[in-house]
């Protein structure tokens, strides 16, 4: 995408299948990409270029774009990669907030972020797929042997 076009501008590209051919944006389009900038606290990024934002801005923005498609169905990889520790909370939460009104696939490699989800685990491993029950996924004895590392009170150990 065009790392100059604002905030604003590319969450209301997220608008374009209801856009009507051959005309602009409609004041509805508008006002839906308006509502969901604020609704996420970016109003005061909005006429911001998409290239100055920051990691967790860029994930918000995502977000933003996800919820401007009107879609029953969302799809996030990743989406707390590289935030810092405020940023992923705060995702965390919009996420586990949507879940409330969307069917959601998440894709993630963080143990803490999935546990705070409170859903039932689909593990990948060497091309293997293994279902777990959310309790029975997150205790120390299963995630030992899941990840071939120790385990103590959901933390990794840290052996010698």
């Amino acid at each position: 995408f065009d790392q100059n076009i604002t905030l604003f501008e590319f969450v209301l590209l997220s608008r374009y299948a209801y856009k009507s051919r051959f005309f602009d944006f409609s004041h509805s389009d508008r006002e839906i990409t308006k509502k969901i900038i604020n609704s996420l606290g970016l109003e005061p990024l909005a006429s911001k270029s998409i290239g100055s934002l920051s990691s967790g801005e860029s994930a918000l923005a995502l977000i933003a774009t996800a919820l401007a498609t009107n879609s029953n169905i969302m799809i996030f990889d990743e989406p707390t990669a590289n935030l810092d520790p405020k940023n992923s909370k705060k995702i965390a939460q919009i996420i586990k907030d949507l879940l409330k009104r969307h069917q959601i696939l998440l894709i993630t490699h963080n143990i803490t972020f999935a546990r705070f989800m409170e859903l039932d685990i689909l593990f990948i491993q060497d091309g293997r797929l293994s279902f777990y029950e959310y309790e029975t996924f997150f205790c120390d004895k299963t995630l030992s042997n899941l990840y071939g590392v120790t385990f103590k009170n959901m933390e990794i150990f840290y052996e010698g």
